[in-house]
Protein backbone atom coordinates (compact mmCIF):
# COMPACT_ATOMS: atom_id res chain seq x y z
CA UNK A 1 0.00 0.00 0.00
CA UNK A 2 1.38 3.38 -1.01
CA UNK A 3 1.65 6.43 1.20
CA UNK A 4 -1.12 8.09 -0.85
CA UNK A 5 -3.42 5.11 -0.23
CA UNK A 6 -2.73 5.34 3.51
CA UNK A 7 -3.45 9.08 3.49
CA UNK A 8 -6.77 8.53 1.65
CA UNK A 9 -7.83 5.83 4.12
CA UNK A 10 -6.90 8.05 7.06
CA UNK A 11 -8.86 10.95 5.59
CA UNK A 12 -11.94 8.75 5.06
CA UNK A 13 -11.69 7.42 8.62
CA UNK A 14 -11.38 10.96 10.00
CA UNK A 15 -14.48 12.06 8.06
CA UNK A 16 -16.47 9.06 9.29
CA UNK A 17 -15.45 9.76 12.90
CA UNK A 18 -16.45 13.41 12.57
CA UNK A 19 -19.89 12.42 11.22
CA UNK A 20 -20.45 10.02 14.14
CA UNK A 21 -19.40 12.63 16.72
CA UNK A 22 -21.62 15.26 15.09
CA UNK A 23 -24.62 12.90 15.09
CA UNK A 24 -24.05 12.07 18.77
CA UNK A 25 -23.82 15.76 19.64
CA UNK A 26 -27.00 16.55 17.69
CA UNK A 27 -28.86 13.64 19.30
CA UNK A 28 -28.03 15.11 22.73
CA UNK A 29 -29.51 18.46 21.60
CA UNK A 30 -32.65 17.18 19.85
CA UNK A 31 -35.52 19.62 20.43
CA UNK A 32 -33.22 22.59 21.11
CA UNK A 33 -33.35 25.79 19.05
CA UNK A 34 -30.29 27.26 17.32
CA UNK A 35 -29.42 30.26 15.20
CA UNK A 36 -28.16 29.17 11.78
CA UNK A 37 -27.40 30.38 8.32
CA UNK A 38 -27.88 28.78 4.92
CA UNK A 39 -24.62 27.50 3.41
CA UNK A 40 -26.01 25.56 0.42
CA UNK A 41 -29.26 25.37 -1.53
CA UNK A 42 -30.22 22.13 -3.27
CA UNK A 43 -33.33 20.91 -5.12
CA UNK A 44 -34.33 18.86 -2.03
CA UNK A 45 -33.96 21.78 0.42
CA UNK A 46 -31.13 23.71 2.01
CA UNK A 47 -28.12 23.03 4.22
CA UNK A 48 -27.56 25.03 7.43
CA UNK A 49 -24.47 25.68 9.52
CA UNK A 50 -25.20 25.99 13.25
CA UNK A 51 -23.42 29.08 14.58
CA UNK A 52 -20.51 28.29 16.85
CA UNK A 53 -20.64 24.51 16.36
CA UNK A 54 -19.33 23.70 12.89
CA UNK A 55 -22.31 21.34 12.61
CA UNK A 56 -24.41 21.24 9.46
CA UNK A 57 -27.96 20.03 8.98
CA UNK A 58 -30.51 19.75 6.21
CA UNK A 59 -33.96 21.34 5.96
CA UNK A 60 -35.99 19.38 3.37
CA UNK A 61 -38.52 21.32 1.28
CA UNK A 62 -41.33 19.02 2.42
CA UNK A 63 -40.93 20.43 5.95
CA UNK A 64 -41.39 24.01 4.70
CA UNK A 65 -44.95 23.65 3.40
CA UNK A 66 -46.18 25.01 0.09
CA UNK A 67 -44.44 24.56 -3.23
CA UNK A 68 -40.77 25.39 -3.84
CA UNK A 69 -38.52 25.55 -6.85
CA UNK A 70 -34.73 25.52 -6.99
CA UNK A 71 -33.03 28.19 -9.10
CA UNK A 72 -29.26 28.57 -8.87
CA UNK A 73 -28.40 29.37 -5.26
CA UNK A 74 -32.00 30.05 -4.21
CA UNK A 75 -35.02 28.06 -3.10
CA UNK A 76 -38.08 30.06 -4.13
CA UNK A 77 -41.53 29.64 -2.62
CA UNK A 78 -44.78 31.54 -2.97
CA UNK A 79 -44.06 33.95 -0.10
CA UNK A 80 -40.41 33.37 0.82
CA UNK A 81 -37.03 32.85 -0.83
CA UNK A 82 -34.10 31.14 0.87
CA UNK A 83 -30.57 31.85 -0.36
CA UNK A 84 -27.01 31.26 0.76
CA UNK A 85 -26.20 33.50 3.74
CA UNK A 86 -29.79 33.85 5.00
CA UNK A 87 -30.09 33.52 8.78
CA UNK A 88 -32.87 31.69 10.60
CA UNK A 89 -33.70 30.01 13.88
CA UNK A 90 -34.25 26.25 13.74
CA UNK A 91 -34.91 23.37 16.10
CA UNK A 92 -33.22 19.97 15.79
CA UNK A 93 -36.19 17.72 15.14
CA UNK A 94 -34.59 14.41 14.16
CA UNK A 95 -31.13 12.87 14.13
CA UNK A 96 -29.91 9.78 12.30
CA UNK A 97 -27.20 8.69 14.73
CA UNK A 98 -26.61 5.25 13.19
CA UNK A 99 -22.91 4.81 12.40
CA UNK A 100 -22.27 4.30 8.67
Amino acid sequence: MSLNDCARRASKAEGARQRVLTARWAADHEGEAFSDHVVAVKPFGFILLLHGTGTTGAVPVDTLGGSWRHEGHELIGEHKTWAIGDELDVKISAVDAQPR
